[in-house]
């Protein structure tokens, strides 16, 4: 699951269903485009993991 914390309220964002990866493990890192990116050790067409790509 993905988060987002403003404030003092905590707000799901997404979860991982395994199809867009499955146990994510990296720290997110944003890029100069605006959207977040890290990875997943499990999911994806073959079950060996996924780069994921998160918008606000």
């Amino acid at each position: 699951m993905l988060y987002q914390l403003t404030g003092a309220t905590i707000t799901g964002l997404t979860s991982f269903n395994g199809a867009n990866g499955a146990t994510p493990e990296s720290t997110l890192i944003q890029l100069s485009n605006g959207a977040f990116y890290g990875t997943a050790s499990f999911g994806g067409s073959s079950n060996l993991g996924t780069v994921f790509k998160f918008v606000i």
